[in-house]
């Protein structure tokens, strides 16, 4: 719930251009800006998925599915090999029934 930093009143109003307004104090403060960029970044995945996927199931290798990733969604090197780790465990049965089990194992430890 928003409350005014003033005086705690809850019955905070949006007022143009872009500040809220504190009926009870008249204290006017800036509406902060929404980071939409872990929205840009999901949605650029998204559309990489199905590009991920099968370069996973073609050679599980952390490394080169990281750099694939950062070149596809744009994710620093971190965040990355979260997502190539994601990746790995979501083709893990495929991989399993291919006989690459063990590799996509340690592969997913080295992300």
């Amino acid at each position: 719930m928003l409350t005014c930093p003033k005086c705690g009143s809850r019955d905070v109003m949006v007022a143009p251009p872009n500040n809220y307004v504190c009926p009870h104090c008249g204290h006017t403060w800036e509406i902060g800006s929404v980071d939409s960029g872990w929205i840009e970044e999901e949605a650029r995945m998204y559309k990489a998925w199905g590009e991920l996927v099968d370069a996973a199931l073609q050679v599980p290798d952390c490394e080169a599915l990281a750099r694939r990733v950062a070149e596809l969604v744009g994710a620093d090197e971190r965040r990355a090999r979260q997502i190539a780790r994601r990746v790995l465990r979501e083709v893990m049965e495929e991989l399993r029934l291919r006989g690459m089990q063990e590799r996509a194992l340690r592969e997913i430890e080295r992300c």
